[in-house]
């Protein structure tokens, strides 16, 4: 149990609750500051600490205290606030704690004015100075001070025996580890900010090695985010929930994907403008992305429970789509690449990317009251990527027509809400399909084996987290049917995809009659 802990439980029994004539709980003090009982538990045994920048709860456990009649004194408080390494109340904060003491003692006492207006003013700069450090520091400050001019170099070597004395291996530990995070980011990302590629070849391990590492450093940072021990998290019984976490890695996932783009935007710009690349400038330019995904795993939580009040899946799953932004640019920049180097290709895609989310956002504000984008505009964005990606891939017409009208269909269905899709069910299907694929390159018979059991695991257990219509299933069925008539009519390309366009078509607009 550290001192401050032990004393707040001192000071704690020595109160005498109101209501019961007993001594205040640990319920009751909670109940009083808004906390929980577990989050007291936890300072008094030393297991946590009120963070110094709560200075409004500091006070009003002071004031509880001493309104309850457990503490008495000024000096009783100070010492308090001394053993947890916090800075003594000022004045404006001793008038709350202590109303009655404080006015008594402001009529007894008149400043000096002996010494003039000057000193009186560099006396009030010194006081504001030394409360707004640490009383540790301060008393060490004031110690260093006394003896033979010049001070600093004693000033100097206390406060770096100060930081020191404070530096555990658990600091240095996650100091070690932030830097790895650092130096495997730019490892990473650098590849894909040197411009112009060699060749495709460059492009593609370049925009691999990035796919890879945007779907494992935003997990790295997540895991160094921690929540265990925060004061807020804990007063919400949220410190270690399972939805905090997940909202905390994609935040790191957001975050990452803002800071990684910002840097290819303005490495892209230096190259169409001539500037020579520097290598260590990608070194510093990686701290970004680390840096705003650490913001956005502060963040996103956060402003998801005070948006909501509460922290659920359902409030915030969509922004999971975030995760398939690393691989989804990877490809297009990897199909796209010689028209990036282009000074219109460069200047009309961001222009058009920041159009469209601007746009679509102040739409969504002006029709619902919110600029949270819907899923289906998600699914429309990433769709579109892949089939121009898909485009430059294949000469067959149909391929694309046919990628295009699956996307189309399932945006529609999402958008009137004949499609449910959980998170759960997201990812099932996205584990389900990448298995169902390997399974066919391996073998068809064996492929077809495994969908046949994942069809009928579906519709056993699987039908509450995902349930397509029957409309899409019949645009599943005219895509088959395409593709056999394209096989056995070569001639027949162009028509058939003008007659696949046609029947989904009319099967939307004849489920939406």
């Amino acid at each position: 149990m550290s001192q401050f802990g032990q004393l707040v439980r001192d000071y704690r029994i020595r109160c005498t609750d109101p209501q019961t004539g007993k001594t205040l709980t640990q319920e009751r003090l909670a109940e009083l500051l808004g906390y929980t009982p577990q989050a007291v538990s936890l300072w008094e045994r030393g297991r946590s600490k009120i963070h110094a920048d709560d200075r409004h709860v500091l006070v009003s456990l002071l004031k509880i205290l001493h309104d309850y009649a457990g503490m008495q004194s000024l000096s009783e408080a100070n010492a308090l606030l001394s053993a947890g390494n916090y800075r003594l109340l000022d004045d404006v904060e001793q008038r709350q704690v202590f109303p009655d003491a404080i006015t008594e003692a402001a009529s007894q006492s008149q400043p000096a004015k002996s010494n003039g207006q000057r000193q009186t003013a560099r006396l009030s700069l010194r006081e504001l100075f030394l409360q707004s450090i640490n009383e540790e520091l301060h008393t060490l400050l004031t110690e260093a001070a006394e003896g033979p001019s010049p001070p600093w170099p004693r000033i100097l070597v206390a406060v770096f025996r100060w930081l020191f004395d404070r530096l555990t291996s658990v600091h240095v530990a996650r100091a070690l580890l932030w830097m790895w995070v650092w130096l495997l980011t730019w490892w990473i990302i650098s590849p894909s900010l040197r411009w112009p590629f060699i060749d495709q070849e460059q492009a593609r391990e370049a925009m691999v090695l990035y796919a890879g590492g945007s779907l494992i450093l935003p997990l790295f940072i997540g895991v160094l985010t921690s929540t265990q021990n925060n004061e807020f998290w804990q007063r919400h019984n949220l410190a270690t929930a399972g939805v905090t976490r997940l909202y905390t890695y994609q935040g790191a996932f957001i975050g990452f994907y803002l800071g990684y783009m910002a840097i290819f935007a303005f490495s892209l710009g230096g190259y169409s403008l001539g500037i020579r690349q520097v290598a260590w400038l990608d070194l510093a330019a990686a701290m970004l992305p680390v840096g705003l995904g650490y913001a956005g795993a502060r963040l996103v939580p956060y402003n998801l429970w005070r948006a909501y009040g509460r922290l659920r899946i359902s409030d915030g799953a969509i922004f999971f789509i975030f995760l398939l932004v690393g691989p989804c640019w990877s490809a297009f920049v990897y199909g796209f690449y010689p028209w990036l180097l282009t000074p219109d290709g460069e200047f009309l895609i961001f222009m058009s990317a920041a159009t469209i989310l601007a746009g679509t956002m102040a739409w969504r504000q002006h029709r619902t009251g919110t600029s949270i984008i819907p899923s289906y505009w998600w699914v429309i964005i990433y769709g579109t990527m892949l089939t121009l990606y898909e485009a430059t891939q294949t000469a067959n017409l149909f391929d694309v027509v046919s990628l295009a009208g699956l996307i189309v269909a399932f945006a529609v269905l999402l958008a009137q809400e004949r499609i449910r899709l959980t998170l759960v069910g997201s990812i099932g299907l996205l584990i389900g399909s990448g298995l169902l694929a390997i399974c066919f390159w391996l073998n068809v018979w064996l492929g077809v084996v495994v969908a046949g059991v994942m069809a009928l695991a579906w519709w056993r257990w699987g039908r509450k987290f995902v349930w397509l219509p029957l409309v899409f299933w019949g645009v599943v069925i005219a895509v088959g049917l395409g593709s056999w008539l394209v096989r056995r009519w070569p001639a027949s390309d162009v028509l058939v995809s003008l007659g696949f366009s046609l029947v989904t078509l009319l099967m939307i607009l004849w489920r939406r009659k």
